[in-house]
């Protein structure tokens, strides 16, 4: 099988970043928009991600509802191993 030596393979990898790295959303408010960065170490690395208004507020609802969902699923899971 031959491949094509231009074609691109994208692959989305989630992982736990390691306790020096950690992000940070900076709000520009002359621009209206959001800035996300992920310094290493103290040091920024790399170009930061640049969002609407609408999506920061729409990644703060998802991740407020994926720890609520967390939350409760270690209490099941807690009140699970003590019956």
């Amino acid at each position: 099988m031959l491949q094509d030596s231009t074609a691109a393979v994208v692959r989305s990898v989630k992982m736990k970043l390691p306790n020096g790295i950690s992000g940070k959303y900076l709000y520009n408010a002359q621009e209206n928009y959001y800035e996300f960065t992920q310094p290493i170490a103290g040091y920024e690395l790399g170009y930061p991600l640049i969002i609407s208004p609408e999506e920061y507020w729409e990644l703060v609802r998802k991740e407020s509802t994926r720890e609520y969902f967390s939350e409760k699923q270690k209490l099941y899971d807690n009140s699970k191993t003590k019956d």
